[in-house]
């Protein structure tokens, strides 16, 4: 039989590329929808009757039972429209032997035209889906299979296999679980199989998983004054040695920090106006997409530009960190920059963790360093609403989530470095008022 069915493999590719057209382009008219739905009926029809003859030659297709049921001549198979019955010969002479490889490609390429509208997916979600595929399940045997022959025995077997006895955390596990699910789903989308319910009816509780290590989320007041103490003696000052300094005395963002342009500060203030981020092109192929060229983007500031584009105290240590970055006359709008050119993010932790390396204390990364900077101020004495405002959050519970990691030390000499404790302690509510209005939101986005 498999010799016959091979003998119309072009026929079943045919309709196969059609398939996949119609079901992953969400661009298509209802003209167009309704022809290539009527061309696939006619080509699985002519298929089926030429496949059916050379297994039947003097079979009929369409014979009635007594019940009123049709069924083809040598084959169990009901159907109670003729429609049906060829869309279910098709399926028994022609089972789809489409494999998860070949769903992650119509998959992600869904995702990366998605991206290119406003909303959901993110680029930095994209990124994660194609580095866990690339990494984990690009690399087993399952994604090889045709994915009408996986069972539930066949997912439970590759999640003992990488949960084992407690070989990654539970929100790894997740991580990896959600990004096959979601390839199931495509193959329900695309008509390789009638549903994906057994992949999520999978009982988890009885895997293992590590426990995850504690998270340490801010520098303690040593830690923090050893890294300032060493970032100061180094012969050589950059832009990458001065933004951490800055960093270290300010509740704001990396980004914020590389899209600072040279006037966004004046005696008092400095403006977080934008953010300067990383992100790849990808590279889409016949295998599926790959991360591409980086290229740096302007955006808003993160969160609610009414709440993130804002005014910050500019404290006396920052300010001499500001003159000594343009007393290097980079060539550039950007206030911290390297050889003329804008920080990069991954370069930015790197030396981070070169620099922590060489002192002797752990390494966190850049965002902890927003974390110190506002554990050390609500320790110190800083009311909860100007922390909230030098965040740049719209909501003090979004504040609390920093506040709950706080330093238990406590350093009041230190408080300066933060901030002007008179200035923002005893007249909390004032300042804070005063910095959301002057200068006017409108003032700071042009």
């Amino acid at each position: 039989m498999q010799k016959e069915i091979n003998k119309f493999e072009n026929e079943r590719n045919e309709i196969e590329r059609c398939l996949y057209f119609l079901n992953g382009n969400d661009n298509l008219s209802n003209e167009e929808v309704a022809f290539l739905e009527m061309h696939i009926t006619q080509k699985k029809r002519e298929l089926v009757n030429k496949t059916f003859k050379e297994e039947h030659p003097r079979g009929k297709i369409c014979n009635k039972t007594k019940r009123g049921y049709l069924k083809p001549t040598g084959i169990n198979i009901f159907a109670t429209t003729e429609e049906e019955l060829y869309e279910k010969l098709y399926n028994f002479y022609f089972p789809s032997y489409a494999t998860l490889n070949d769903i992650y490609v119509s998959w992600i390429h869904k995702r990366l035209e998605k991206n290119k509208t406003i909303g959901k997916p993110s680029a930095k979600t994209i990124q994660e889906d194609i580095g866990y595929w690339t990494r984990i399940l690009s690399k087993e045997e399952l994604v090889s299979m045709p994915i009408n022959k996986i069972t539930a025995a066949d997912i439970d077997n590759l999640y003992t296999k990488w949960t084992g006895n407690g070989n990654i955390t539970h929100k790894e596990f997740s991580n990896r679980k959600s990004l096959l699910t979601a390839l199931f789903s495509e193959a329900v989308i695309l008509g390789c199989i009638p549903d994906s319910g057994f992949v999520t009816s999978i009982k988890c509780n009885a895997y293992k998983f590590k426990s995850p290590p504690r998270k340490k989320y801010v520098y303690t007041v040593e830690e923090r004054q050893r890294l300032l103490n060493y970032l100061e003696a180094l012969d050589e000052q950059d832009g990458y040695t001065l933004a951490i300094r800055f960093m270290l005395h300010a509740t704001i963002r990396v980004g914020e920090v590389k899209g600072l342009l040279k006037t966004d500060y004046d005696e008092h203030f400095f403006y977080v106006r934008q953010q300067l981020v990383d992100e790849h092109e990808f590279e889409v192929t016949q295998d599926g997409a790959t991360m591409g060229k980086r290229y740096r983007r302007i955006k808003d500031p993160k969160g609610n530009a009414n709440y993130s584009i804002r005014p910050i105290e500019l404290t006396p240590y920052n300010r001499n960190i500001i003159e000594q970055m343009l007393a290097l006359h980079e060539p550039s709008p950007y206030l911290f920059t390297c050889q003329g050119r804008p920080l990069i993010t991954d370069t930015f932790n790197k030396r981070l963790k070169k620099y922590t390396a060489e002192i002797g204390i752990p390494y966190l990364s850049t965002h902890k360093l927003r974390f110190t900077s506002a554990s050390l101020a609500k320790n110190q004495g800083q009311c909860e609403q100007d922390i909230q405002h030098n965040l740049g959050h719209s909501n003090i519970q979004q504040t609390q989530h920093y506040d709950s990691h706080a330093t238990t030390e406590y350093n009041y000499g230190m408080a300066a470095d933060i901030y002007d404790k008179k200035y923002n302690v005893t007249k909390c509510n004032q300042t804070f008022e005063h910095k959301k209005i002057a200068p006017n939101l409108d003032k700071l986005k042009a």
